[in-house]
């Protein structure tokens, strides 16, 4: 998975917790931790 497609799923799941009515502050939290566990699975991959 490339950088450009690890950003364009973040900014999609930014988009559906905002018209959830989720605070920003709960979105970065929320994109931190899948953020996380992307590059945790992609160093496991290599």
């Amino acid at each position: 998975m490339s950088n450009t497609e690890i950003v364009q799923k973040l900014w999609n799941l930014c988009d559906v917790l905002r018209d959830d009515g989720i605070l920003m502050q709960m979105q970065l939290r929320k994109n931190l931790y899948i953020t996380s566990a992307i590059r945790a699975q992609i160093e496991c991959a290599d």
